[in-house]
């Protein structure tokens, strides 16, 4: 995961504030959390895809999960919160057949004694996947 983010926490005598996060690592501020559950729950899809665009991942796959983040992060900001859990549902079993697929291909490579069958690289790792699995699951927790 990205290396490079930094995270500023407002402290009062009184009050801790707004926590501001730099995913990315580029000097601005990507999300704020400011302790609303509402609000901290959209803020928790956009750092899901800032995690999303910093990995490795097949362009193509990459696109489409992110898709589907920015359709659950509308869906909470109307208040669909139980569309949002079920749209990062479908995420979930996403990258959960692209675990069955490496394990499949990593299968054959091995039967085959790497002779040259395998059909190419990984669209997402098998080790990511589970981690955005995890990540989902806790949203969608929070979510519930």
């Amino acid at each position: 995961m990205n290396t490079g983010t930094e995270a500023t926490l407002a402290i009062s005598e009184t009050e801790v504030g707004e926590l501001a996060l730099d995913i990315d690592g580029d000097g601005d501020t990507d999300v704020i959390l400011t302790g609303n559950l509402e609000e901290d729950n959209i803020s928790s899809l956009i750092i899901l895809r800032g995690i999303i665009d910093e990995l490795d991942i097949h362009k193509c796959l990459k696109k489409k999960l992110v898709n589907k983040i920015e359709q659950a992060k509308k869906d909470l900001e109307r208040g669909y919160a139980e569309k949002a859990v079920s749209r990062l549902g479908k995420i979930i079993k996403h990258l959960e057949r692209e675990i069955f697929k490496n394990i499949r291909d990593e299968g054959r490579a091995h039967k085959n004694h790497g002779n040259g069958n395998h059909h190419g690289k990984e669209k997402i790792s098998s080790e990511d996947a589970e981690t955005l699995i995890e990540i989902i699951k806790k949203i969608q927790y929070n979510l519930t």
